[in-house]
This record gives structure tokens, sequence and C-alpha cells, in this order.
């Protein structure tokens, strides 16, 4: 999925491909590749739905912004009052994703939290997203397998499964395995599916609604939902109301200083 609140926001280029048989290994190598705006301010919406349909809505605003090899994003929770003040920072290598680090400030102990590797598969701020699912994903740390090639009315894909190469990998995912969508025109997830490790629940992911921003596709309407067999238990919906790619950001503004006071 990618860094959500940039991560979350799946980027992947807009480079177009002639359909040769391609391995699934160089399949998976080319998602998101040239794959990140070199800055952006986006306000998005971020909707939690247990299984009995109630709703809890969030608003956010998350900056983003790379300098050299490094892809910098900050995340503001702006409502509702419980979560107001809280705020996200990734800091990921481009061309080495597992190197990043995450930071999580909550207001209500006026600390500022790093994300151990040990929590990566814990859930984002109570969504069906995960810390490991708001970075990058390195596909060269699993093996990958070419199930089928199909089509729908709006694109030809390549079916592709994954598997962590260690365990160590599997354990920061929380995935066992994952089985990925991906658009032959410009090598995009547009679906997935997830089994977790220490359980047998699925996630699953469809990024319904994609936008050319400065030639790259943005998801503008993602939504993760957790089932058991064929029982949803819960989903978060994702949806953007507003991309910003003219403002650029200093370095400075990515800091532990910045978490705590605020926007």
């Amino acid at each position: 999925m990618y860094n959500i609140l940039c991560s979350l926001i799946f980027f992947a280029s807009l480079e177009s491909t002639a359909f040769a048989k391609l391995s699934a290994e160089k399949i998976m190598m080319k998602v998101g590749s040239e794959a990140v705006l070199d800055s952006s301010t986006v306000e998005l919406s971020m909707i939690l739905i247990d299984k009995n349909g109630n709703k809890r809505e969030r608003q956010l605003k998350t900056y983003q912004q790379v300098f050299g090899d490094a892809n910098y994003t900050l995340s503001f929770f702006e409502s509702p009052r419980e979560v107001k003040g809280t705020s996200f920072l990734t800091i990921v290598n481009t061309k080495n994703p597992e190197k990043g680090e995450s930071w999580l400030y909550l207001p209500a102990i006026k600390k500022v939290k790093k994300i151990a590797q040990a929590s990566s598969s814990e859930s984002f701020m109570g969504s069906d997203f995960t810390y490991a699912d708001m970075k990058a994903k390195n596909y060269k740390n699993y093996n990958h397998k070419l199930l089928k090639e199909t089509k729908d009315d709006t694109a030809e894909y390549w079916v592709i499964e994954s598997t962590p190469k260690t365990s160590l990998e599997e354990a920061e995912s929380g995935y066992s395995k994952s089985v990925q969508y991906v658009r032959k025109d410009n090598y995009f997830i547009t679906k997935s599916a997830h089994w977790l490790t220490k359980s047998k629940k699925i996630k699953m992911l469809r990024v319904e609604k994609l936008q050319n921003i400065d030639g790259k596709l943005f998801p503008t309407y993602s939504s993760m939902q957790t089932r058991l067999g064929k029982k949803l238990l819960h989903q978060t919906v994702i949806y953007v109301s507003k991309i910003d790619t003219k403002k650029k950001l200093e370095k400075e503004f990515f800091s532990h200083m910045s978490m705590k006071k605020g926007i």
C-alpha cells in the first residue's frame, strides 16, 4: 500500500509498457517505480466502519516532500476532538524502503513515540491499515509468482502472489501472503488481498478512484476491509478532498518539534 498518508497514497508511475512476457519479479520491481511526487499537501478523510455499519470519521492533513533519496511525510489529525493534535511522521529512503523510520505523537501524553519494527503490524490509529502499510514496501524482500492474467472493463492485469522471504519480514508486515492485481498499463495495484500471519483473517484493499497528478497516478478513494471468511468485520475508507503540489516545504518542517506544535 505504500505510506497512507502518502503510503495510503499508493503512488505509481504512468510509465507505459508493451505487454511483453515479464517475470512476476520484474513486474513487482516496477510497481511504484518513479512514483513519489516531489511535493504534496493533501486534505483527506478517514472513515472507520464497524461490522454494524457504525461510522467514525477523522479529518487529516498530510504534508510530503522529497529531499535527495529521502521521502518525508508528516500527517496531522485535525478532528474529531479525541484524536485532534495527533501526528505521524515517516522518513523513507526511496531506494531502500525498509530503512524507513516512523514516529507517532500523542498529545494526551505529550510524547513522540518511535514505532519499533516489532510494532509494524499493529493497527494505525484503530484503522484497518497497519504501520507497515503506511510505508512503501520493498518487493525485493518477497518471492513472487504470476498466477494468471485477466481483465475487466477498465484495464488488463497481472495477478501476482507474493510471500515474504524471511520470518522477520513476515513478522514486520503481519502478512504471510499477498495477492495483487497489477494494471498492465501503469503498474498500479488497484486491488489486493493479504493473509494475516497471526489469524485466519484477510485484509482486502481496493483503490476505486485515481487522479493524474503531475503525470503520476494518485488514489483519491481507497478502502481496506478486514474479513473472516465471507464475514466483513471492519473497514476503513479514505478519500481525498484536496491536493496541492505547488507548495514547497523546508526540511526543518519535518521534525518532532512540528509534530508537537501542530498546524
